[in-house]
């Protein structure tokens, strides 16, 4: 009654959950990113599908400035949840390091 099965009884595989939150540190190679982004900006993710490399891009809301790549592990719990129409948004949860390595956490929710 009420319970779930985590049993090989050939059943489907679990569903992720889609709604999150997500937090991650964005992957980015542009040092510049530093100065254009604050703790707090509004973020979104843009999927570039490239059928031999679908990525997933952290974008600012308004500006749609490129931040940079959603990390490697959440990229295909991400990207499942968006084929069957969830969208992303939240928000840069915590800036760290400098210009020269920057680390920008987002935190993200489904919808």
């Amino acid at each position: 009654m009420g319970g779930s099965s985590s049993g090989g009884n050939g059943g489907t595989p679990p569903r992720p959950r889609c709604e999150g939150p997500f937090r991650f540190i964005v992957l980015t190679n542009n040092l510049q990113i530093w100065n254009f982004v604050n703790v707090g900006d509004t973020v979104y993710i843009n999927t570039l599908n490239n059928p031999n490399l679908p990525k997933l891009e952290v974008r600012i809301k308004g500006n749609d400035l490129l931040i940079g790549l959603v990390s490697a592990n959440y990229t295909g719990v991400l990207l499942t949840c968006i084929e069957e129409g969830w969208n992303y948004e939240g928000e840069v949860n915590r800036k760290d390091g400098d210009l020269n390595n920057p680390e920008i956490e987002v935190k993200i929710w489904g919808w």
